[in-house]
């Protein structure tokens, strides 16, 4: 899906840059000045509503994306697998002893079980 996805992004950004570079040119010979408006208008709209309307993304990962648009599952899926394979190995014991970090219950809404949420002790480790 990500493939498609990049090949249709690219293709788009071909195919708009192919239309305003054969368009800006009669478009000024036209209206002076009205191109640089009419171009203008359309950057104050599209930053307006990159600002307002998507969703921060910054330091998130791929899975965490997946979940903020929708798909979600994937990074707490991982996450409770992840805490599994340290307590079976004895990693979380080794790190923290009694104190386990604590693991609070989430209810999954899309029936795929019993998901878990990871918080971290605020304590430092010390080995």
């Amino acid at each position: 899906m990500r493939a498609k996805g990049v090949s249709l992004g690219g293709s788009a950004n071909w195919l708009n840059n192919f239309a305003v570079g054969i368009s800006t040119s009669p478009f000024i010979k036209t209206s002076q000045f009205g191109a640089f408006i009419f171009f203008g208008c359309v950057t104050v709209v599209a930053a307006l509503w990159v600002y307002f309307l998507l969703p921060e993304t910054k330091g998130l990962t791929l899975e965490e994306m997946d979940e903020l648009f929708g798909d979600a599952g994937f990074a707490e899926a991982d996450l409770a697998l992840k805490a599994k394979i340290e307590r079976d190995i004895g990693l979380t014991a080794l790190l923290y002893g009694d104190h386990e970090p604590m693991m609070t219950e989430k209810a999954d809404t899309k029936g795929k079980g019993e998901e878990m949420e990871f918080k971290e002790d605020t304590k430092s480790i010390s080995l």
